[in-house]
């Protein structure tokens, strides 16, 4: 039951997450330097988790898979800050929708590439999200902006 408490719990912690980095993001802040910072603070919040639980580094595992690590690094490294972009352009709420965006994406990678099928209900759904993501980005299109200033305390 605690593990089912904390998977439903975790999208309200991501809200609240993009949420306060919108209402919090520091003036003059550029996405790339908040995104090198945050990845920083990630992999030493790993490191000190590992040290303190007494865990041993897997360097064997890292030794054996090192080409698909040295991979998945570049594109986290690239991902940071294009999500640190997106929040800081499209706010908490479109920010908020990217899981379910990589989710729609993954049903048409897994169809073309590795040749899955899925039922007509899979797809209503993955048109939901998309008619959804259309929605938001019309309707902050639709809210008028002034270049550098900040609405209701979040960033625009």
């Amino acid at each position: 039951m605690a593990w089912l408490l904390a998977a439903a719990a975790m999208p309200v912690a991501l809200a609240i997450g993009n949420v306060y980095r919108s209402l919090s993001w520091p003036e003059g802040a550029l996405p790339d330097s908040l995104a090198f910072w945050g990845h920083l603070f990630a992999v030493s919040v790993f490191l000190v988790i590992i040290a303190a639980t007494g865990q041993e580094f897997p360097v064997a595992g890292v030794a054996a898979a090192k080409t698909l690590i040295i991979v998945q690094m570049v594109i986290s490294g690239l991902n940071f800050p294009l999500f640190y972009r997106l929040q800081r352009d499209g706010g908490p709420v479109l920010l908020s929708q990217i899981g379910y965006v990589a989710a729609a994406v993954s049903l048409i990678v897994a169809t073309v590439f590795l040749g899955e099928r899925y039922a007509l209900s899979t797809w209503l759904g993955a048109g939901i999200i998309g008619v959804g993501i259309i929605a938001t980005v019309m309707a902050q299109r639709l809210e008028p902006r002034v270049p550098g200033q900040q609405k209701e305390g979040v960033m625009k």
